[in-house]
């Protein structure tokens, strides 16, 4: 896992600037798994019509989660992360349900689910930066 991160403006930033219509809300939160995510068996689990994912231009994979309306971004790295949740809530509301989606499709471990971080001022999701 990565111990520097970036802040939820850079994420959003970094979002917007391949594409990805963001939500209103700007509560940030974010989990780090235990172990790494495979981000093409996440894409094609999670259904096609929710998820962007084009590595080339954007190293997660983004999720459009229904409920709560927000967006979540998954990173190789085992970060599960969002930036536009309207509350602490949706933000740890949406984040649980992208992992229970995960484990469902026996994509993400059940063992040691940590705790949401919620309202934070830094992400652990630095690989974005080596896109071009």
């Amino acid at each position: 896992m990565t111990t520097e991160g970036l802040t939820p403006d850079t994420v959003r930033d970094a979002l917007t600037d391949v594409g990805v219509e963001l939500n209103t809300g700007e509560t940030a939160g974010y989990v780090e798994l235990e172990s790494d995510l495979n981000l093409n068996a996440l894409a094609i689990g999670l259904g096609l019509a929710n998820i962007e994912y084009e590595p080339e231009r954007f190293s997660g994979l983004i999720y459009h989660v229904d409920q709560p309306m927000t967006t979540a971004v998954l990173f190789g790295n085992g970060v599960i992360a969002t930036v536009d949740g309207v509350d602490e809530q949706a933000v740890t509301d949406a984040i649980l349900t992208v992992i229970e989606r995960g484990e469902d499709l026996g994509l993400i471990e059940a063992d040691s689910t940590p705790s949401v971080n919620v309202t934070v001022e830094s992400i652990p999701a630095a690989d974005i930066l080596e896109t071009g």
